[in-house]
């Protein structure tokens, strides 16, 4: 939703979080997604949207909406 800003406003950072924690648990992400959404990130704020992966599990998921 965050990538294509549907019902949200588009927003990279928050779609390459959620598609690097669905990634992690498991799920079939599609590569082409998820280069697109990365293509449009920095190296740092792709290395922050990992980081803000892992600390969103850690959170149980609670603020990170």
């Amino acid at each position: 939703m965050y990538a294509h800003g549907q019902s949200v406003k588009a927003d990279y950072h928050k779609a390459a979080m959620w598609y690097e924690v669905s990634r992690r648990l498991g799920f079939n992400t599609t590569q082409k997604n998820m280069e697109f959404v990365f293509s449009k990130l920095t190296t740092e704020q792709a290395q922050t949207a990992q980081t803000l992966a892992s600390n969103c599990m850690e959170a149980d998921y609670k603020g990170f909406n």
